[in-house]
């Protein structure tokens, strides 16, 4: 394994946040999949689609919780819109979420509050009707993050909480904290020592770069 390749992995092996949307398993995970469920059945959908708007309650809020893997879910809001696309069977869903969440910090775990504000846009459609969309060149997996209709009907929450996750401060830290402490923490940055003078890491020149610009 490359040394750049080690640096994150051990990253993402210290706080694993942004993964734990694809992670867990179990009784426990279904559940807290069920509570955070927002389904619209196609089947009841209008010919021009339909739009809305909902507040995560407090059960479901402690659900997030247990998805992100962070410290408090505050007050938190989805707004939606699905409609039929210009082919058959595919259709958009497009919106935002916004989220008060309170995190703890990597260097000094006090806890740290953060708003997260994120937009959402994608084609939905099952897995064969997409696929021949790809084939076709008309979508791509890069740019339109299709996601694939699941029993009749798709969950705007677990779409809208993905974007949540990817829009969250993945290492969070304190004002006043230095990314160079942060990496310290990490194991990334090597102490100085008088024995043994430091070795230049990859990530050291980036951490005085970004400290200098805060």
């Amino acid at each position: 394994m490359s040394e750049h390749l080690l640096i994150l992995y051990k990253m993402q092996m210290h706080y694993n946040q942004i993964s734990c949307v694809l992670q867990g398993n179990g009784d426990n995970r279904r559940m807290e999949m069920d509570i955070l469920a927002h389904k619209i059945l196609l089947e009841t959908l209008p010919p021009k689609g339909i739009s809305g708007r909902y507040t995560l309650n407090a059960e479901q809020r402690l659900a997030l919780v247990a998805r992100l893997k962070v410290a408090v879910v505050h007050k938190t809001e989805v707004e939606f819109s699905l409609k039929p696309a210009q082919w058959k069977n595919i259709y958009i869903l497009s919106g935002g979420v916004k989220a008060h969440l309170q995190q703890t910090c990597s260097v000094t775990l006090e806890p740290i509050n953060e708003k997260v504000a994120e937009e959402f846009s994608c084609y939905c459609g099952t897995q064969k009707d997409l696929e021949e969309l790809e084939k076709k060149g008309l979508i791509t997996d890069a740019d339109e993050h299709p996601e694939e209709i699941i029993e009749g009907a798709i969950d705007v929450a677990d779409v809208a909480f993905q974007y949540l996750a990817l829009g969250m401060d993945m290492f969070p830290r304190k004002e006043g904290v230095s990314l160079t402490e942060l990496l310290n923490t990490l194991g990334i940055v090597q102490q100085d020592n008088e024995a043994d003078p430091p070795k230049k890491q990859p990530l050291a020149g980036l951490a005085t770069l970004l400290d200098n610009k805060a």
